[in-house]
């Protein structure tokens, strides 16, 4: 939501002139009495505690005090006022008065947001008062001490840029709700924006029917998340820079990329691993999943190292395929849809409002009239007849897609390699317009099929629709990539297995060092902890990646990772009627 990313931009820039008018102070009384020139061995502490005793008394007054309620309590007008033009827009909710509910939030934001703020000028000065006495006790020349002043100022001003993005998050999440309970709406559903990626549990609770229609609830009976604590839409989602290597995404759903202006969090670990990641995407812990920004040099992230794994067919291995890479082979493998525009401000200001969002899907579900054994050696034929075809020309280089290929699906290197060149064999008559390419189609078709004989007379149901007149070259394409896909997962690598999600991770990290964690459905993955020793910030500006997976987690960095973006649509309670009237007659039909 554009207004939203306004006001966040705005509460921002009043906070960072916060920042820089007690640093212009620090610079003006504090640094002069620790440089050279105004440096006295045998008085300095006394000096200093005496200025910044001062300054405390400054920004700790009441006059200080009743600024920050002030600009505490324009901060959440702005944002009600921007949640008031949205809903308008969005659902048709027009707000003539604020009720007592309202009026009682928007005190307690203006509250917590003002002790916030009167927080940010107090700490900056005790963590520039301890480092100078740590920093001038150790023995550090007096400009050394004046450069880990100036690093504290940076520390600061983060500070303050998480504090405007966290509140504006929460005041939205808490005003928009009270503003549809409001409107009459007693209930919301929890939507997955536009089918992207969620949290296991997140997605869980939107397929869930607890009465009232798939992903529908009382405001007043919340769902709860997997330690039974009740849950409202609203967190945010995050990503990684293209040379992110992912090491783990087996069966992945969806892939995403978006442009990307701002920091990037950067964690070294005790490993060696740099990781780089948006700051609020959420890295699996031995207390379970924290935003990267809340993370410490100390704490410990899972890590889940390069190993072997067995699948239903056999072994396969962690990928090293970098996100940019992924996507890119991604766009020749699964189905590029038209880009999604982001709205509702689910990405903190990450994405303006509007901003394209490019997303390419991969459909698991194996369709009613496929027989796995018979498609086996049906593609085993074909995969031979395509290692014996000369190709010139394809839809890329057979090695960019053999990472990706083998990532996803956990296949052997040697038929994933057959089974590339049979897609970029296909992929020449897919590059025409529609009568040309299902001429050109069908002839490449033919000559395999003639190799390969009486297999395919088996499955003519399954490759008749590769010659439906009625669908164009790009859907037939996309048809034989979901059908090499299919048969290269359940057939040759991962079948119905899972790696583990992040719900098995959390269940058993902190409990034991290290251990196998088990999925539900049969992979096991060796995991152990590793210590953040450096974490740091760098600016960014490009594309940044990530990764739908049905189970909740996949592996980057060799470190669990998993995000959310989830959002509440109120629903009439007219609709709430239909949908229990709905279920009752199927009941009744069932019974």
């Amino acid at each position: 939501m554009a207004a939203l990313s306004r006001s966040e931009i705005a509460y921002n820039q009043i906070l960072q002139r916060l920042v820089n008018a007690v640093k212009k102070d620090i610079d003006e009384q504090l640094v002069p009495a620790i440089l050279p020139s105004g440096y006295t061995k045998d008085e300095w502490g006394a000096d200093i505690q005496v200025i910044v005793d001062r300054l405390l008394a400054k920004w700790t007054s009441t006059g200080f005090k009743k600024l920050a309620q002030r600009m505490a309590s324009g901060f959440v007008r702005t944002t009600l006022s921007a949640i008031d033009r949205e809903q308008k827009r969005s659902f048709g909710i027009d707000v003539l008065q604020n009720s007592p509910e309202i009026v009682a939030n928007l005190q307690a934001a203006a509250i917590q947001n003002a002790n916030l703020i009167t927080s940010i000028p107090e700490q900056y000065l005790k963590n520039v008062s301890n480092s100078v006495f740590t920093n001038m006790r150790a023995g550090l020349l007096p400009r050394e001490v004046a450069k880990q002043i100036e690093d504290e100022y940076g520390v600061t001003q983060r500070r303050a840029r998480f504090i405007a993005r966290d509140q504006t998050a929460k005041v939205n999440g808490e005003l928009t709700k009270q503003r549809q309970i409001d409107a009459g709406y007693e209930y919301f559903q929890w939507m997955t924006s536009h089918d992207e990626r969620v949290r296991h549990r997140h997605a869980e609770i939107a397929r869930a029917d607890v009465g009232y229609g798939p992903g529908i609830y009382l405001w007043s009976d919340l769902p709860t998340n997997d330690e039974g604590q009740p849950i409202q839409p609203g967190s945010d989602y995050q990503c990684f820079p293209g040379w992110s290597p992912v090491n783990i995404f087996c069966g992945a759903e969806k892939v995403f990329r978006h442009p990307f202006n701002g920091e990037l969090t950067t964690f070294v670990m005790e490993s060696g691993e740099l990781i780089e990641c948006t700051p609020h995407h959420p890295m699996l812990t031995a207390e379970g999943f924290v935003a990267a920004d809340l993370l410490n040099v100390g704490d410990y992230l899972v890590n889940v190292p390069n190993q072997s794994f067995r699948t239903a067919n056999g072994e396969a291995k962690s990928s090293q395929v970098v996100f940019g890479k992924l996507f890119e082979s991604a766009k020749l493998l699964g189905v590029l849809g038209e880009p999604m525009r982001a709205f509702c401000g689910n990405f903190h200001g990450d994405v303006a409002h509007g901003e394209e969002i490019d997303v390419v899907s991969f459909d698991w579900e194996l369709p009613r009239e496929f027989d796995l054994a018979s498609l086996k050696s049906c593609f085993e034929l074909l995969f031979a007849c395509a290692d014996s075809t000369s190709t010139n020309s394809g839809c890329a280089s057979i090695s960019d897609i053999e990472e990706c290929l083998q990532g996803l699906t956990s296949a052997p290197s040697g038929i994933v390699r057959s089974a590339c060149k049979l897609l970029s064999i296909l992929s020449a008559g897919f590059r025409h317009p529609d009568e040309h390419g299902f001429a050109s189609v069908s002839r490449r078709y033919t000559d395999l099929a003639q190799s390969a004989g009486d297999s395919l007379s088996g499955n003519a149901e399954v490759f008749r629709k590769l010659f439906d007149a009625r669908t164009s070259t790009k859907e037939r394409f996309d048809l034989v990539k979901r059908y090499v896909l299919l048969v290269m997962r359940h057939s040759f690598g991962l079948g119905n297995l899972e790696a583990p999600g992040s719900k098995e991770f959390t269940q058993v990290v902190g409990v034991t060092s290290e251990f196998c964690a088990s999925g539900k459905k049969g992979i096991s993955l060796a995991y152990k902890r590793d210590r953040i020793i450096e974490k740091g910030v760098r600016e960014f500006s490009g594309h940044v990646y990530n990764l739908q997976m049905s189970n909740g987690l996949f592996i980057a960095h060799n470190t669990g990772l998993s995000n959310c973006r989830c959002t509440a649509k109120p629903i009439r309670n007219s609709v709430i009627r239909r949908n229990q009237e709905e279920a009752a007659r199927n009941q009744e039909q069932a019974a």
